[in-house]
């Protein structure tokens, strides 16, 4: 079995990383479930994921769900059950490091298949709920997909690269 970790940052104002500390930061399956952002000096470790500073933040196992909102409901179980959440700030920045088991690596956009991604969702008013947010309670929304780090690592994965015996006289999809 092969783990993920990720750490995923963001500019917010010390006035929204206060309230954020002490509310819920999404709820799971009707858990009350917090996580506080633990203060650091100096600059975060956000693309360092084994930096002893990630040591100082208290770790929340937050338990998942299904998605059974909205179709396709091809996954009635989900294949990742949990994710160990760790937040630091310094005062200016919030960084999040997630982490779970995933026994595959999923980061190519096929037909009929889910890659691997991440979100945290910061209620930025009272009210906002676990369902990104209403008319009147906004919400910050950091999304990670594993298919958008490959391109960032590895270039752009256009047609040719996912299906190398593609061909087309014309697709206008592939221009470029």
């Amino acid at each position: 079995m092969r783990g993920r970790t990720l750490t995923i940052a963001t500019v917010i104002g010390l006035a929204a990383l206060l309230y954020i500390a002490t509310v819920a930061v999404g709820v799971s399956n009707a858990q009350a479930t917090g996580i506080v952002a633990k203060y650091v000096d100096g600059p975060l470790p956000v693309a360092d994921p084994n930096s002893p500073v990630w040591d100082k933040a208290e770790a929340v196992d937050m338990e998942l769900g299904p998605q059974l909102t909205a179709q396709p409901w091809v996954h009635p179980e989900p294949s990742v059950r949990a994710v160990r959440v760790k937040a630091i700030n310094n005062g200016t920045w919030i960084a999040f490091r997630l982490e779970w088991s995933d026994e595959t690596k999923d980061d190519l956009v096929l037909p009929d298949t889910f890659r691997d991604a991440a979100a945290i969702m910061l209620a930025l008013q009272p009210g906002a709920g676990q369902c990104m947010g209403t008319p009147s309670a906004k919400v910050l929304i950091a999304h990670w997909k594993a298919d958008w780090q490959r391109d960032v690592d590895e270039g752009f994965a256009d047609l040719g690269k996912l299906y190398p015996n593609f061909w087309s006289d014309w697709y206008p999809m592939a221009v470029g």
